[in-house]
């Protein structure tokens, strides 16, 4: 896993100010893997988000532009993101391995744009 500096001036929200870290800056952190983000809320080191998307949007740092491109996407190309990534969870054993509708059309969509949104 690698530290991130997730925070900056313009955007200090996941500063770590009231957490030692044992000599790391307080604007990095190490990043969590995405495959369990659909079952893993809240989000944020603190727990105080409560949304993919409030997650998405509180970064600044080096994850600034990727922020900032998917805060210039349509709203409902944002919910197909969101939506596929809510499809990444690990089920406690003997869970049915399903998927809505939605989930499945955002997929489809996601997959089928082959130009980068600007």
């Amino acid at each position: 896993m690698k530290r991130h500096i997730i925070c900056d001036d313009r955007d200090p929200f996941f500063r770590n100010e009231q957490v030692i870290q044992g000599g790391v800056p307080v604007d990095q952190f190490i990043t969590r893997k995405l495959w369990d983000v659909g079952s893993s809320a809240p989000y944020g080191h603190r727990g105080d988000l409560t949304t993919i998307s409030e997650a998405i949007l509180h970064h600044g740092g080096e994850a600034r532009p990727v922020r900032e491109r998917f805060a210039a996407l349509p709203a409902e190309v944002q919910a197909d993101i969101v939506a596929f990534l809510k499809t990444l969870q690990v089920l406690p054993e003997g869970s049915p391995r399903e998927i809505t509708v939605r989930q499945i059309k955002a997929f489809k969509r996601l997959k089928g744009s082959s130009k980068p949104p600007r």
